[in-house]
């Protein structure tokens, strides 16, 4: 799946910024809102970009995601005191 190039900078923009928001993707690129809005429904639609709660991110990067979040849960409940 060859992509043109602006779409391969987005999905550059997408891999470094980690999770970005639509407004960030534009900021990096410096393109207007609407046609990153157009871009990255044009991805999503052709399946190399996911999208969840606002935030974009590559479909391999959706398991490390789900990852660091139940490391942050585990860390967050060891630090608690248990009830006596």
């Amino acid at each position: 799946m060859a992509s043109g190039g602006t779409e391969a900078k987005v999905l550059e923009a997408i891999k470094r910024l980690k999770f970005p928001y639509k407004r960030q993707i534009s900021l990096a690129l410096g393109i207007s809102m609407e046609y990153v809005d157009y871009l990255l429904n044009y991805l999503r639609r052709k399946g190399l970009l996911l999208y969840s709660k606002g935030r974009y991110f590559l479909p391999g990067a959706r398991k490390r995601k789900i990852g660091v979040l139940k490391e942050t849960k585990k860390k967050r409940k060891s630090g608690r005191k248990k009830k006596r």
